[in-house]
């Protein structure tokens, strides 16, 4: 039994040439990798064992340091975990003893203190490890009579895939591996950025060297890509295998929300699925409520975490001690109503004065003759419009639309300088936590000028914009001690009908 150990990857890739690898698709898996880490200039380790001239049991890692309860640790993991759903490693069953001895030794040459195997589809039924198992989402087309039609069938897919193929000008492409162009690419990125920042959250494209990795998975990529009037509404990056389409990378257009596109992609996706002759749709990781709606079975996965030595070994069971009491007693849900406590208690302490317009003075013009002045009501505009100004769209934009609020702003060129909203009939104050009921006319409320732009006048001039268009009684309110907001308020017509509210 030969124990091979190689540091660089074109040595692997060398070294794959002249050796038997009898797993064809671990072997394209390892290749695609190998391509990732040249990609990305990381570092790996190829760990394997030989015998008579035939690889048995082999997989690629690497080395970090990272951090439990506070306390640094060393760490060889499956590399990969970051770009796959799963990861493999190639195990014969009957060397699984002698290859986790290699690592073993490996490891603590390298005075590492853990070894993980994260996301492993197999068991490996290893002594001295702690399993942590989880469960994926699959829908299996032989588990029903209607195979994936079961998926395309459902009442709000079908209505949401007619009412966009009724409305728009609906195209459907399903590209393969080198089918998929640089532009296809670049959309992803793109709408992957927005749909993330929609809720706050970072894009894993941030890091552009991803990329690399679905480009280099060559034929086992899919891309499906749907548009509206040549305009993306989704797109689906999936992996192929055997008969298994691997969901991956759902994006869809923030600007056709209201359609629901990834119901809409998940018709085609289940379309193609059953002309393809696939079994199974994978959702990999991730509890999203949409995955178990379409699902109709689950497959477990397997997390083996090795300690080399005693202190790692306190270090894992601790935390998984404090995870299952987490769990147990649902601290997320202590933790929100703790939050929400501390929140009103600060929100007793504000005040706020309630302003009527009575009679606005004369509209008057800022020097600054680049400013421009915009309304919008309908959503899918102002998206255009915050994509020309480069600002992220928010999903609370959003909601504040399909509640019929207007938006205004002033802008120079390609930033805005002051923005507000309108609201009617009623709404609810966050800063005193209520809600004001009025019988007719609108409410201007969440105004905002950037720091640099602050005391030249452009709140007023917003004000006295949104005054001149809307033919209703308005209503405005502002912090009691926002001594320049409650000024600007009273400059442009304003009455003060409520003080120190709350």
């Amino acid at each position: 039994m030969d124990e091979v150990i190689l540091n660089k990857a074109k040595n692997v890739k060398e070294f794959l040439k002249s050796i038997r690898l009898d797993n064809l698709d671990y072997s394209s898996f390892l290749l695609n990798l190998l391509d990732i880490s040249i990609s990305r200039g990381n570092d790996i380790v190829f760990i394997a064992l030989v015998k008579d001239e035939r690889i048995v049991c082999a997989g690629l890692f690497s080395k970090s340091k990272r951090q439990l309860l506070g306390i640094n640790y060393n760490i060889l993991y499956l590399y990969g975990y970051s770009f796959f759903d799963y990861n493999q490693v190639y195990i014969l069953p009957k060397f699984k003893n002698e290859f986790f001895i290699l690592l073993r030794k490996y490891s603590k040459l390298q005075a590492l203190d853990l070894v993980l195997l994260e996301n492993i589809k197999f068991p490996v039924l290893l002594i001295n490890s702690i399993l942590q198992k989880k469960t994926i989402q699959i829908f299996d087309s032989t588990l029903s009579s209607k195979g994936f039609t079961f998926i395309a069938g459902k009442k709000s897919l079908k209505r949401h895939r007619n009412i966009v193929k009724r409305d728009f000008e609906y195209k459907v492409k399903h590209l393969k591996g080198s089918m998929i162009s640089d532009e296809n690419y670049q959309d992803l990125i793109y709408f992957h950025k927005e749909r993330w920042a929609f809720d706050n959250f970072c894009s894993s494209f941030e890091d552009m060297n991803r990329i690399n990795f679905y480009k280099n998975l060559k034929e086992n990529s899919l891309m499906t890509v749907i548009t509206l009037n040549n305009e993306l509404l989704a797109l689906h990056f999936g992996i192929l295998n055997d008969k298994r389409l691997i969901w991956h990378t759902p994006v869809l257009n923030v600007k056709f929300l209201e359609f629901s596109p990834i119901e809409v992609l998940l018709f085609e996706t289940s379309n193609f699925c059953e002309s393809n002759n696939l079994r199974f749709l994978d959702f990999g990781l991730g509890d999203e409520k949409y995955k178990y709606r379409f699902s109709n079975s689950e497959e477990s996965i397997y997390d083996y975490i090795i300690p080399l030595n005693f202190r790692a070994r306190s270090l894992v069971l601790i935390s998984k001690l404090l995870k299952n009491i987490y769990n147990l007693f649902n601290i997320a849900h202590l933790l929100k109503k703790g939050f929400s406590f501390f929140n009103r208690i600060n929100v007793v302490k504000n005040k706020i004065n309630l302003y009527k317009l009575i009679e606005g003075d004369s509209i008057f013009e800022l020097s600054n003759n680049d400013v421009k002045f915009k309304k919008f009501t309908d959503y899918s505009e102002f998206v255009n419009f915050k994509r020309l100004t480069s600002s992220p769209v928010k999903r609370f934009q959003f909601l504040r639309f399909k509640e019929g609020d207007g938006y205004y702003c002033l802008h120079k060129g390609s930033y805005i300088i002051c923005d507000g909203w309108s609201r009617s009939k009623s709404i609810f104050i966050s800063e005193i936590d209520k809600e004001y009921i009025f019988e007719k006319g609108s409410m201007l409320y969440d105004f905002n000028t950037i720091t640099s732009f602050r005391n030249k006048g452009y709140y007023k001039f917003l004000l006295k914009k949104i005054i001149s268009i809307l033919n209703e009684d308005l209503y405005i309110y502002s912090l009691s001690d926002n001594i320049a907001s409650n000024k600007a308020i009273k400059a442009v017509g304003f009455k003060l009908i409520r003080h120190n509210l709350k």
